[in-house]
């Protein structure tokens, strides 16, 4: 990977903030001031009126100026409306990972199956949990755990077929970065029924995830930690309620 700034790529770095931004609404938050965004993001005062007025003026968020707050703009929403099946699915998961994340003190997260890459619909954050990995972030599922799960439920030939030429890369010792290697923790997965990963995509970053099948849809539900040393233990702890939380979204 390239150089890395708080645990980001550099290169990255902008569209990570930029997201962060958009999911600083997540939950009850209608409507946020400056220094509430900042708050929440941990931006630096400049980064953050650079990027909120990129976002204003592309639409994805709007400023209302009598109270000076912003919004989500109406971009988002010609969006999402392309892909009203997930608007249900992210809905209907909503108080379930809200419920999930309250009951382990870990981010909850709601994930689905785009090629190679699992992309996140919903996260619910933990005090202690990853800021990261947010709405929209596309991921590589063959190192992450809501990734193993999805890619679980597809026949191998499916997975072989997806994964033909594929680039794997090693983002740290533990990275899953070889066919034969992911066709291995596919089989574990299947045999106990959850995925799990320990620091493959960064140090200390836990998570455990299962797959459902909601409508014609398949998701995946995770936890997930980034407290060092520690994580994987939390995680652990979390699987019943993990469990539970996969059952009531079926």
């Amino acid at each position: 990977m390239g150089e890395t700034q708080g645990g980001r790529s550099r290169a990255l770095a902008p569209v990570e903030n930029a997201l962060d931004v958009l999911d600083a609404f997540e939950g009850e938050a209608q409507a946020l001031s400056m220094s509430e965004i900042m708050e929440i993001t941990h931006m630096h005062k400049s980064a953050a009126y650079r990027l909120v007025k990129v976002l204003v003026t592309r639409g994805y968020l709007t400023r209302e100026a009598a109270s000076a707050t912003y919004r989500l703009g109406p971009r988002l929403i010609t969006l999402a409306s392309r892909r009203p099946q997930e608007l249900a699915l992210i809905a209907r998961a909503r108080p379930l990972l809200e419920r999930l994340s309250e009951q382990t003190g870990l981010t909850a997260r709601l994930c689905v199956l785009e090629g190679t890459d699992a992309i996140c619909l919903l996260k619910v954050n933990a005090a202690h949990g990853p800021r990261h990995l947010g709405f929209g972030v596309r991921v590589r599922a063959c190192c992450t755990s809501s990734g193993k799960s999805l890619l679980a439920a597809l026949e191998d030939a499916e997975i072989a077929r997806r994964y033909r030429g594929y680039p794997f890369e090693a983002y740290t010792a533990r990275t899953t970065s070889s066919m034969p290697a992911l066709m291995r923790e596919i089989a574990a997965v299947r045999a106990q029924g959850y995925a799990s990963t320990d620091s493959e995509m960064e140090e200390g970053f836990c998570s455990a995830a299962m797959a459902v099948a909601v409508g014609g849809t398949m998701a995946s539900v995770s936890v997930c930690s980034a407290r060092p040393g520690q994580g994987m233990a939390y995680v652990r702890e979390a699987l019943g309620a993990l469990r539970e939380c996969a059952q009531a979204l079926a």
